[in-house]
Order: structure tokens, then sequence, then C-alpha cells
């Protein structure tokens, strides 16, 4: 009976499992159950999402999720951008209740689905954008759906779309012009670019909705002006001039007077009204011609003035000044026109008119000064009657017309009916016009031109005509010698005229100083002639009144400076100054300090200033009242160094710095390290680093362990460090090692000494593989076979070599 049940268990083992023997021994080989949406796989063969040699594969995995595919093949999105296997983010076999597609929401980085978050978009959370849910998965329906969300504006914020747009800006996205860090500030939009309409002044201040109304309620918005082209500025803004302008500036040519940038007039071009304005008319505000109407704008309160029907007759703005009237004359008809004797530029100064060549009568002195309405008003009493233009007997009576003559009573019938204008001129009524003293032997120049005739021709009330010194050009005979005892003879015989002129008694002529016998040059040439010959207690008797000055010198021809200038050197260096100094410039020397001196300079004395061997002394003079100098000593001057210089050695090595420096510098010094000759880096190092702490300059040791202790690596064991280093650079070696009982071959001749002489030991190493490479031998012992401890194997040589141990 037992076996019975046992053979009926089988058999109904076997009917199952020829039902589903594959997936039964899919489900024997897993590493565990598929996840809930791939459980139907469980009855499929392994190969249907494994590879036999690759393992699982994208595209096993893209034939099912045909979605996912779509967006791989574009390179767009999440999976389209990876370059990840879909094995790394979405494993499976850990059971049903495992989610493969789990996101962390904190630590995603969203940059990788190619849309970046910025600005606000970092801050809100994942639900505010991924609201539709897994509604169409039989699995977790109720999850966040975030495959499939648009990038684009609208898809979030389509309710709060102000635009409207339409036509071929329906197809623009928000982030063509906005950002996501601040909605309304840098906004990317060229309206000049995009619309053909470029924004000026303040237009380009004005926020978008003043120009582009819109309405919420309509859903509609203002981006077109049809009329734009005729009306222009009218499209926007009120008409407030209407028909008070001419055609030219009607219909929307606002641009011809105002500027988008402010809508004050800055500047009109008056020409294009046929009435240029010139000089002063140019400068004037336009309500000076264009005067306030009564009509007024309620809502703007804007008043309007008169732009049209104004005349261009000056007298319709400017008062008739000349009280012309109805008076036309010959030659000009009415007078009416200004601009035919005055300009815009000055009212009072006339253009174009000759009063000797229009009215036939010549202005000349002082009848140039006279205002017109001095002549030509008739005043009565304070009151102003019509002017007057013409005289009828003024051929004949010249002056009397205007003038009244005070000779009536003093002249005779016989000269009263001569004309003035035979004895005085316009210039002035007591100037005779037909005497020119040019003719004379002395033509007047200078202030002699302006003097009066009684104020040299009368000499004690009587006339004088004729004056005895004339021939020698003497002024004494009306002015008196103001320089006696003053000149030398040479000069005191001459004319005044070779110094003076009639223009200024005080200014005078270029003088030949080289005619003195001492010729300026230099500084000399350009000084005033008071800086030397200074004045002196007596004043010169002619006003305004000033004081001599010397010009007789003692001993001038000796040619000493100190006559003159203060011998600063307090007599050191003689009284020829010229010997070191020039005239033209007194700081410019040309003291040869070789040849003058018995000190000549060389090295770097040559370069040191003066003023650091002679020095400033106590004594200290007085050159000026606001200047006061010390004495500088020159001579005498020790020329021992250590008189100047401090000496570092305290005397150890004499006063004979020569003997071991040199003038081209301190710092070099003479070949005087003879009994160690300095090589390579020695010869840079200066004398304290090695003779430190007070110790003699000579008797020191030559050996190299006496300075380089410190540096010894060698123990003390290498005593000679001459043989192998050298002064030059101390790590390039000239040790030869070939001459040693083992010389370097291969890999050898690259290692550092102290990789073999570690402990600093150089004689006495064994020169056998083994005792250096004792560690490598028993490390090789380890993994070979036959091991390296038997007798066939203890030379290494048999094996390797010492260029490629292997």
């Amino acid at each position: 009976m037992k076996n019975t049940i046992f053979l009926f268990i089988v058999f109904a083992v076997f009917g199952v499992l020829a039902e589903e023997q594959e997936g039964f021994l899919n489900k024997l080989l897993a590493p565990g159950p598929l996840i809930e949406g791939h459980k139907k796989l469980e009855k499929t063969g392994c190969l249907e999402c494994h590879s036999a040699s690759k393992g699982v594969v994208n595209s096993k995995c893209l034939k099912c999720h045909k979605e996912i595919k779509k967006y791989v093949d574009l390179k767009k999105g999440l999976h389209g951008r990876t370059n990840k296997d879909c094995k790394e983010c979405h494993s499976d076999h850990k059971g049903r209740k495992f989610d493969s597609t789990k996101v962390d929401k904190k630590t995603f980085d969203h940059s990788i689905t190619g849309f970046r978050l910025k600005g606000k978009h970092g801050k809100i959370k994942c639900i505010k954008c991924h609201t539709q849910k897994r509604t169409k998965k039989f699995i977790r329906p109720h999850d966040i759906r975030f495959f499939g969300s648009s990038t684009s504006c609208k898809s979030c914020h389509k309710k709060d779309d102000l635009h409207f747009f339409v036509g071929k800006w329906k197809k623009k996205d928000c982030g063509d012009c906005h950002n996501e860090l601040s909605w309304r500030k840098n906004t990317r939009f060229d309206h000049f670019k995009e619309t053909n309409y470029r924004l000026i002044g303040k237009h380009a201040k004005l926020r978008c909705k003043d120009c582009h109304k819109v309405d919420k309620r309509r859903k509609w918005a203002r981006y077109t002006w049809p009329h734009l082209k005729q009306s222009k500025c009218l499209s926007c803004h009120k008409d407030v001039h209407g028909n008070r302008l001419s055609s030219k500036f009607r219909n929307g040519q606002c641009q011809k007077c105002h500027l988008q940038t402010t809508w004050k007039i800055k500047k009109f071009n008056h020409k294009v009204t046929g009435y240029p304005l010139r000089g002063k008319h140019a400068k004037l505000q336009c309500i000076k011609c264009h005067k306030q109407q009564r009509s007024v704008l309620r809502k703007r309160k804007m008043v309007l003035y008169k732009w049209i029907g104004l005349s261009k007759d000056c007298l319709k703005c400017h008062k008739d000044y000349h009280r012309y009237g109805s008076l036309k004359l010959k030659k000009y008809g009415s007078l009416h026109n200004c601009l035919q004797c005055h300009t815009e530029e000055n009212w009072k100064k006339t253009h174009d008119f000759d009063h000797q060549r229009d009215a036939g009568y010549p202005i000349e002195g002082k009848h140039k000064k006279l205002k017109c309405s001095k002549c030509h008003l008739k005043k009565v009493r304070r009151r102003v009657f019509r002017s007057v233009y013409h005289w009828e007997k003024l051929k004949q009576k010249t002056c009397e017309t205007c003038h009244k003559s005070p000779h009536k009573r003093s002249f005779s019938k016989k000269f009263l009916s001569k004309k003035c204008s035979e004895c005085h001129t316009p210039r002035g009524w007591k100037e005779q016009k037909n005497f020119d003293h040019k003719k004379t032997r002395f033509p007047l120049t200078g202030k002699h031109a302006k003097l009066r005739c009684n104020q040299c021709h009368i000499r004690r009330k009587k006339q004088v005509f004729k004056f005895k010194h004339f021939e020698e050009k003497f002024c004494i005979d009306c002015h008196k010698n103001e320089h006696k005892k003053q000149f030398s003879k040479k000069f005191s015989s001459r004319s005044c005229s070779e110094c003076h002129t009639t223009r200024d008694f005080v200014a005078l002529k270029k003088f030949n100083h080289s005619e003195t016998g001492f010729k300026l040059r230099g500084k000399h040439a350009k000084i005033k002639c008071v800086a030397c010959h200074k004045k002196t207690r007596k004043r010169f008797r002619q006003k305004p009144r000033h004081y001599k000055g010397i010009f007789i010198f003692k001993d001038l021809e000796r040619k000493q400076c100190t006559l003159c200038h203060i011998d600063v050197h307090k007599k050191q260096l003689g009284n020829d100054c010229l010997k070191c100094h020039n005239e033209s410039n007194w700081k410019k020397r040309h003291f040869n300090h070789n040849k003058d001196s018995d000190f000549p300079l060389r090295g770097a004395h040559r370069k040191t200033k003066c003023s650091k061997c002679h020095k400033a002394q106590r004594h200290v003079f007085v050159i000026y009242k606001k200047r006061k100098l010390r004495v500088i000593k020159f001579k005498p001057l020790p020329k021992v160094c250590a008189e100047c210089h401090k000496d570092p050695h305290k005397g150890e090595f004499g006063k004979e710095c020569k003997s071991c420096h040199l003038e081209r510098s301190w710092k070099y010094t003479k070949d005087f390290h003879r009994n160690f000759t300095l090589h390579g880096v020695h010869y840079t190092v200066g004398c304290a680093e090695c003779h430190v702490d007070d110790r003699n300059l000579g008797g020191l040791s030559q050996e190299c362990i006496l300075c380089h202790q410190k540096d010894d690596v060698h123990s003390g064991s290498l005593p000679n460090c001459g043989e192998c280093h050298k002064q030059s650079f101390w790590e390039s070696t000239s040790f030869r090692h070939s001459m040693t009982n083992f010389p370097l071959r291969g890999s050898h001749r690259t290692l550092d000494c102290f990789q073999c002489h570690s402990r600093g030991i150089y004689e006495g190493v064994g020169s056998d593989c083994i005792d250096c490479h004792e560690a490598d031998r028993q490390q090789a012992d380890a993994v070979a076979n036959p091991p390296h401890p038997l007798p066939a194997f203890e030379d290494c040589k048999s094996c390797h070599n010492q260029w490629m141990f292997k």
C-alpha cells in the first residue's frame, strides 16, 4: 500500500513538471524572487533577460520597456543622457515588494535629466511639478509619475500667463525671456531685434504693461498697432496741439520737436519754419515770441501757445526805437526793416552802414563815441520828438549845426566866417589840426606826443623854439641829469637815448654789457640789472621816485666772484671760483677730483655723493634773511680708510685696508685666500659663514669636517670628503664604484648609495646577492616550485642578471 502511494506522488510531481518544467528550474536556480512587475518572467527562461556571456544587457530591458527606448534613442531625458547600464540603477531578484525605481528625493541630482533646477525651482517639492500618478500601472498606481514631464514653463505656469501671445509669439516659451532666479528682473528680450521698434529714452524705462495693456477677463493683450506708420506718436499719445501747428508738424510728427528722452524741447531747428534764429534770437525762450493763448487743457492743466500766424516784421515784437513813423528815404525807402542797419547778434552794433558813404558825413574822433540819439533825436524839455535825419545847411555851417560857437565875441567877422574845421578837428576841440611836428627836427614820440605845446615851448613865461643841447641829443634842456657821479667818465659823456626811451624813463633799452669789460654769460645774462647793481640810499628826483643803483665796482678787472657772491667755502679753495663752477649753472661743477686733488677717486668712491665725505661743519653763516648754510669741509681731509669707514676687524689687520679690499666694492676682495683656494659654492659664501664666533681669519684647518661635521652623513667613516665630493656641487660625486670589488651594472647604477649602505657603512660590505636580497629570496620561496633553498639555486647569477631580475 505504501509503495502504491509513493508511486502516485511521484507521477503527480512529474505531471506538474512536464507542464512547467522550465519555470520550476528557474526558481530553483534564481538567487531570489523577481519583483512584482517581473514575476511573469519566472515562467520563461533566464535568457529572456540575461545574455549567456554578457549578463543583463540594455537591449534586453528596452525590448519590453519601449516607452523608455524612445528617449534613449533620442538621447533625451534621464535615460537618454546617462551612460550607465540599466542594472546599475534597477536591480532585481530581491523579492516581490522590492521597488527598483525608488528615487531619493532629497539627494537626487535633477541636472542629469537635462533640466537643472535653479532659483525657486530648487526649493519646491517634487509633487509641485510632478502631479500625475501611476494610474495606468497596476503596480503602485498611487505613486508619483516622474517620467514624461515636460520642461516647458507653460506646462506648470499656464494659469500665470499674463501675455496671451498670438501668432509667432504663441510658440515662444517663457524661458526665452524670463529666468528662474527672478521672474520680473533681468529679462532677456531685445525689443528692437524682435519687433523692429527700438526703445529709447523714457520708452526704455516704461513697464511692458504701460503700452501692452492686458485684459484678463477676455484673455487678451495688445501687441500690434496697425496704424503706427501713419499715426506714429499719436498711436499712443494724444495730440495736445490740435490745429495750432503747421502741416509740417501735424499727424504724429512729434519727433521733429520732442525727444524720447524728455518731453520738454531742448533744441529745435527753427530753420524748418522759414525763419532761422540767429544771434540773441537763438538764446531767447520760445514763449518770448510765441505768446500764451487763453485756452487751457483742463486734464493736464497745459497752457497752449501761439505757434502759427506770426509776422517776420521786427516791429511786431520790438518798439520803434528810432521813431521813424512813416518816414521814407530816397535811397532806403521805408525804414521799418531794421536788418538794413542792425544785426541779430547785437542791437547796438550796426552792420553794412557807412556814415560817410550812406549819409555823406564822415564820423571821426569823438563823434564815434556818441550815440545816434545824441544827434538824430530831437528833444525839447525832456520830451522826445520824431527823429531828424536831414540838415539842409550842413555843408555850409558844418559844426554850427549842432554846436554853439564860443568865439562870437572874440573873433572878428573875418574869422567868424570861416568853418570850425579849418582850425579844430573832431578828435578834440582844443587840438589844432594842421600842425605836424614830424616836419620839425624833433618828431614827437612816446610820452612827448601826449604833451601840450606849452609844456615844452614855454620857459620862464617865454616861448622857446630852439634848444642849446639839441645837436648832442642831450635831454638836460628839459630834464635834469639824475646820474651825476653815478657813471664812469666813459658813459657819462654819452647821450641819454642810448639807454632811455621817450615811452618810459624806467624801461631801458637793451644794453651791450660787453662794453663795460665784463661780458655777461650764462645766468648772468638772465638776471635783472638790480641783482648786481644794487640800490643805494640815494633816490632819483623824478617821480615815481626810486633808489639809484651801483654802477662803479672796484677791482672789476680781477673778476673775483667774491665782490658780489659770498664765499661759502670760507677761503678753503682760494678766490678763483671758475676752477670748479661756471656761470651757466652754479651746481654743475667741472672739478676733476683725480687731477685737481691729491686723492683720485676710483671704484665705488666715484659713485658716492660729495656730501658723504665732505660733511657740513657746525659753523653757520647767513646768505639771505631766510637762508642759512653750514660750512662744508674740503681741506684738509685724511686719506686713511679707517677715518671714514668703520673697521669690522677692530685693528686686527692694521689700517691698510687696500691690502685685502678694493675700491670697486667693499665686498670684492683681493686674492688673499691662498692657503685654501675657494671654488664653486665656497666662492659665493660670505666670510661670516665660516669665520663666525670671533674666529681668527688665519690658522683654520683645511679639512671639510671642521665646518661640515653636522653635514657628515658618513659618521666619520670617510674623512676625506674631497675624494668624492666637489666644491661646485655637493651632490655631484666623482666616486668610481668600478674601482671596488663590486662594479655597478644594470639596475644597480640607478640606485642611491643609501639603499645599499644604509647604516653609513662603506667598507666590508659583502658583494654576494644574498647579502642584500635575503628578504627577497624568502618572499620568493613561499610561492616558488621548487623552492630556492635547494643547492642548485644558491648562485643567483645562474638565473638572474643585474639588468632585469625576472
